[in-house]
């Protein structure tokens, strides 16, 4: 019955194209329809009228093979329900993928709670990030207490001029005044933000709130949904018993990611040099994972990095054990292209 039904509904197929203007009988066995050549079953071959050209479908460029994906799977003695999985995706090879220019905002907390004592090894860390901002790239420099004060009024370009003026604004930071985590980093969405250009903050603090919104919560939950993954945080940490919770979900919730030094207010320096390196060529930004509606699977963060040539884009999340397949895809932006 249902093979009959088939036959039926071709059948009807071809009489309703019949009478489309220009319709008439090809080469091949096929009709020509308003220019689509359409095969008549077992009446020679031609081009199937549901073949789609990929390039129509969707305007996403493929990166497959521009990229290298490793997926480790954990299997707990205990949790017999699930597998856990983490993919890490890399950029395939140094000259695959352009590096996008971003727009990159060092911002330091120079409140009472840094004491000078950090604050001296951050200043030292922030003049050189300025070192490794590339000569595409444009940046500003920000330092907070109560409230924030930029260096430059508006994005500065990478210009020598402009590298000296940020050093000498970096070195005439003091420790002083309350922290207001919250009002310092919302202050910063008022930046102009160009499509396809990565917005990339570094966010230098001890994550401990004493003015404004103090509770680690309201601050992660507020500037998450005022961010909507606008700009991306990485937090770093000054000192063995910073708030880690405040900084991980900074960083986590807002396409970016956190850091503590613990070793010692000596190491600062290295730690901000090194993530500053790590983000510092982009070559995917504005970057989202898609799953069937259906799929039995929980992936996080929900806001992905961007993809850096330096650094991983590392997914984690949790399936029904024994999945064979996960099926997924990556969605972003190369400049101008998305893909």
């Amino acid at each position: 019955k249902t093979a009959s039904q088939a036959v039926f509904l071709f059948q009807r197929l071809e009489d309703l194209l019949a009478g489309i203007p220009g319709g008439g009988r090809g080469v091949g066995g096929g009709r020509v329809e308003g220019g689509l050549k359409v095969d008549v079953p077992g009446k020679g071959s031609g081009v199937r009228i549901f073949s789609e050209d990929p390039s129509k479908i969707t305007p996403l460029k493929p990166l497959e093979r521009m990229l290298v994906v490793e997926v480790s799977v954990y299997n707990s003695l205990t949790d017999w329900k699930y597998s856990y999985l983490k993919v890490e995706i890399k950029r395939a090879g140094a000259e695959v993928l352009p590096i996008i220019p971003k727009d990159i905002l060092l911002i330091q907390d120079a409140s009472n709670s840094m004491a000078e004592q950090r604050l001296h090894f951050c200043r030292d860390g922030m003049i050189r990030c300025l070192a490794e901002i590339g000569p595409a790239d444009r940046f500003n420099v920000v330092m907070f207490r109560e409230r924030s004060l930029s260096c430059f009024a508006d994005w500065a370009e990478a210009k020598q001029e402009n590298i000296d003026k940020a050093r000498k604004f970096i070195q005439e930071m003091r420790s002083e005044g309350n922290t207001d985590i919250y009002t310092a980093i919302s202050e910063q969405m008022n930046v102009k933000r160009t499509p396809g250009r990565p917005v990339v903050a570094m966010l230098v603090s001890d994550g401990i709130p004493t003015a404004g919104m103090v509770a680690s919560s309201d601050i992660i939950g507020e500037f998450s949904k005022l961010n909507n993954g606008a700009i991306s945080v990485f937090a770093v940490g000054t000192l063995q018993i910073a708030n880690k919770y405040l900084l991980d979900l900074l960083g986590y919730c807002n396409r970016g990611d956190s850091l503590v030094v613990t070793s010692g207010r000596w190491d600062i320096p290295d730690s901000l040099q090194r993530l500053m390196k790590e983000i510092s060529r982009p070559v995917l930004a504005d970057t989202e994972f898609r799953f069937p509606a259906d799929s039995p699977s929980e992936v996080y963060p929900l806001l992905a990095s961007n993809l850096y040539l330096d650094r991983p884009m590392v997914l984690y999340g949790r399936c029904p054990r024994g999945l064979k397949n996960l099926v997924f895809q990556a969605v972003g932006r190369a400049g101008d292209v998305k893909c």
